[in-house]
């Protein structure tokens, strides 16, 4: 078995299209990953700092331009980015949410083979780390596994990597626990469950 992905996960971080065909959130984690890549952004809408990341999205009218720029000034008051002298510079919380969603985009391109293994995820994260086990939760979810019980989900490619990464932007790698397995108890709902996963997946991407 193998899961086709045509796009490169820089693609994915920054679609191809026009300013207004962005979502919120794309917009968003296009905007850091250009920041966290170095581009120096002015603080100031009509600064010449701005042009080359106006180029980037082709941002050509005057409503295209406010909106990048207004996307900004957002991140901003919601402490993804703060302002050092007159640019825009990515706040720890920035850096945390453009590592998370770089680990998505790795794990949404080029082609996976099935090894003929199961690849199981357990933790068991302690209660002053409740938030940390929400966002590993709802990570495990968003790349494919398959929630088999509490705290243990499953993925028939290896992702090790990814979330091992991801564990570490929280400072939970010591809670959680890798295993693969040629066969378990239910393997067969199991199984179910991921292809039909992975089917909503293709069908939300519009693939054949």
């Amino acid at each position: 078995m193998r899961e086709l992905h045509s796009k490169s996960w820089e693609e994915k971080l920054f679609p191809q299209k026009p300013v207004a065909e962005y979502s919120g959130k794309e917009l968003t984690v296009a905007l850091l990953a250009l920041l966290a890549g170095g581009v120096v952004v002015v603080s100031m809408i009509a600064a010449p700092g701005l042009t080359h990341v106006f180029a980037h999205f082709s941002a050509k009218s005057k409503h295209e331009r406010y909106r990048i720029y207004n996307r900004l000034t957002k991140l901003e008051k919601s402490g993804y980015v703060h302002k050092s002298g007159h640019y825009f510079v990515p706040a720890p919380k920035g850096v945390v949410l453009i590592r998370k969603s770089m680990l998505r985009a790795r794990t949404k391109t080029g082609v996976k083979r099935w090894d003929g293994r199961w690849h199981i995820v357990l933790f068991d994260l302690p209660r002053t780390h409740a938030p940390s086990r929400q966002d590993l939760r709802h990570f495990l979810l968003d790349i494919g596994y398959v929630h088999y019980q509490h705290s243990v989900f499953v993925h028939k490619f290896d992702f090790k990597k990814e979330v091992e990464e991801f564990c570490a932007l929280y400072g939970v790698r010591a809670f959680v626990n890798f295993i693969t397995a040629t066969a378990f108890d239910n393997t067969p709902s199991v199984e179910k469950e991921f292809m039909r996963i992975q089917k909503r997946a293709r069908a939300q991407k519009g693939s054949p």
